[in-house]
């Protein structure tokens, strides 16, 4: 089993620093604040970029994109099952059920309090001296990226510096290493609780979320990608309390 030794507290976060770098596509966010909202009670898993939209939208209780104006200009584009003349829909009603469809797929996101998301990553090697592996990319820059008709939405885990690092005794190490092998590429279901949306200038608007549970799967394949053999069980759950 492979291992780092690192004697200080700079050397321990060195991992952190070169995983930060080989990310470092994913933009840097400043704490942002919270509109929290406890009276939605929806969970979705995995959800699409029109649902994150939803969210984003109604949890920073800004409004939607015109849709009626996107509808118009991308109908021909987007929907070539509805403006094909065989369906027998009229073009005003083509561009009526588009809107409809629009108008359902974002709203599909709203009451929403919870999100299951899956992030692919890999893992350092383990660290006896603090007995402990890191995440690659669960660090304080990384956010989940998401699209919806030419707007961006992300997911950022707002407490992924308590999450990053996963601390196992030795013997689950080993199997943990055993399992993973020289690729170390795992994934992160992770089961999450929105705190807050905030928009931004720049055509974005960002999830805030608070991570409550995750477990970690192993994966053969690069970055994560499912196989054939892919496993029954998780190689570690962890749990958060808040």
């Amino acid at each position: 089993m492979s291992s780092s030794p690192r004697g200080s507290v700079s050397c321990r976060l060195g991992w952190v620093a070169i995983f930060a770098g080989l990310s470092a596509h994913l933009p840097l966010l400043h704490a942002l604040e919270e509109n929290a909202q406890s009276s939605k009670g929806g969970y979705i898993e995995y959800p699409t970029g029109a649902q994150v939209a939803g969210i984003c939208y109604e949890w920073s209780k800004t409004e939607p994109v015109d849709v009626p104006k996107f509808a118009r200009l991308n109908i021909k584009y987007d929907r070539k099952d509805l403006v094909d003349p065989m369906n027998g829909l009229t073009s005003e009603q083509a561009l009526e059920r588009y809107i409809s469809d629009l108008h359902d797929e974002i709203a599909s996101g709203y009451g929403t309090n919870g999100v299951r998301v899956r992030l692919k990553t890999r893992l350092s090697p383990y660290d006896p001296n603090y007995g402990e592996f890191v995440f690659e990319k669960l660090n304080p820059n990384t956010t989940l990226s998401y699209g919806h008709h030419g707007q961006n939405f992300r997911v950022r885990f707002k407490d992924s510096d308590a999450a990053y690092l996963l601390p196992v005794d030795i013997e689950r190490a080993k199997r943990i290493e055993d399992a993973i092998g020289s690729g170390r590429n795992v994934r992160i279901e992770l089961d999450t609780t929105i705190v807050g949306a905030v928009p931004n200038d720049h055509s974005f608007c960002t999830v805030n979320v608070r991570i409550d549970r995750y477990e970690v799967w192993r994966s053969h394949a690069p970055w994560g990608i499912a196989t054939s053999e892919e496993p029954v069980e998780p190689l570690v759950v962890r749990e958060f309390s808040h």
